[in-house]
């Protein structure tokens, strides 16, 4: 990045671990121009979506779901 070492408060990343071969680069080069006490925002893509998670960790939401109708109903 075209800054100074430790010249920014905030940095915000979206979307580009995924697209880069070496993702520590970024990471390096993010924290060389963040100032001490800085923040970092980042978005990257989730491996998993929200329907894997929640049938995962809430089991029970299967039997409270309603259903499509019964065969011979």
């Amino acid at each position: 990045l075209p800054l100074d070492n430790c010249s920014i408060d905030v940095a915000c990343v979206s979307g580009l671990f995924d697209q880069v071969a070496e993702p520590n680069g970024v990471v390096e080069e993010v924290y060389r121009v963040l100032k001490p006490g800085g923040k970092v925002l980042a978005v990257v893509p989730s491996r998993y979506d929200v329907d894997y998670w929640s049938h995962l960790l809430m089991p029970w939401l299967r039997w409270l779901r309603p259903r499509g109708p019964r065969p011979g109903a």
